[in-house]
C-alpha cells in the first residue's frame, strides 16, 4: 500500500479563485484544467496495518479532526465505505442495514461500528442525522474529505464519467487493534459481501 497520497489540482473557470502555495493574495487562474494524482498502487490485504490518516467528523456544532490509530486503537472495529452520501444503494440498504445490526455486532465483539465516505464532514452529518445517527449513534460518521484512507487503501473509484469526481469503491473492514483481519469489496453496481449480515456471517465463522 502506497504511504503516499498526491493531490494535485487546478481548478478555474473566469469566476474561480485557484490558490497553489499560500499566495499573499487570490489570483484568477486562466484555465480550466482538472489533474487529481492518487498515490496507492495496490489494494490493502488482510492482515496489514490500518494506514493512519486524519478523518473528521460533526460534534456539538463543530468539526472534529481525528487520527485513524487514535480512534481505533485496542479496538475491534467495522469501517464500511460507500461511494456517496445520498445515494439509492447507500442510503436504502447499507448503511440502513449496519444501524439495524448495530446490537448484534456489539454482540459479536464489535466496539466501533464507522461509515466512511469522501464526503465533507457536515454532509456526513446531515445524513447520519437523517438516520438517527452521529459520530456517537450506533455508527459513526466519518468523512474521508481528500480521500486519503480511501486511497491508501487502495478503493479509490474514479467516477467522473458520471461526474462524481473520485469516491471509494463500496467496501468493508474487520480491523482488530489496527490490523485488517477482514477486507470486501462489492463489484461496481452490485451490493452483498460488504452488507452488515455478510460481517454477521463472518464473525459467526470465527466462534
Amino acid at each position: 500500500v502506497s504511504t503516499q497520497s498526491t493531490w494535485e489540482a487546478v481548478v478555474s473557470t473566469q469566476s474561480t479563485w485557484a490558490t497553489a502555495e499560500p499566495p499573499a493574495k487570490k489570483t484568477k487562474c486562466a484555465s480550466t484544467a482538472l489533474t487529481v494524482t492518487f498515490g496507492a498502487t495496490e489494494r490493502a490485504v488482510v492482515g496489514s496495518e490500518l494506514p493512519n490518516v486524519e478523518l473528521r467528523y460533526r460534534s456539538d456544532g463543530s468539526v472534529v479532526k481525528v487520527q485513524t490509530h487514535d480512534l481505533l486503537r485496542d479496538k475491534t472495529a467495522v469501517l464500511f465505505f460507500v461511494p456517496a452520501a445520498y445515494t439509492p444503494t447507500c442510503s436504502t440498504k447499507h448503511l440502513p442495514g449496519f444501524l439495524a445490526s448495530a446490537d448484534a455486532l456489539r454482540e459479536a465483539g464489535v466496539d466501533f461500528v464507522g461509515c466512511v465516505s469522501v464526503e465533507h464532514s457536515f454532509v456526513m452529518e446531515a445524513w447520519g442525522k437523517e438516520h438517527g445517527t452521529g459520530f456517537d449513534g450506533p455508527v459513526a460518521m466519518l468523512a474521508d474529505g481528500n480521500g486519503e484512507l480511501t486511497d491508501r487503501l487502495g478503493l479509490i473509484d474514479d467516477r467522473r464519467p458520471k461526474a462524481m469526481l473520485f469516491k471509494s469503491r463500496r467496501s468493508c473492514l474487520v480491523v482488530r487493534d489496527l490490523r485488517i483481519e477482514r477486507l470486501t469489496v462489492d463489484p461496481s453496481g452490485s451490493f452483498g459481501d460488504t452488507s452488515a449480515e455478510s460481517v454477521l456471517e463472518w464473525f459467526a465463522a470465527q466462534s
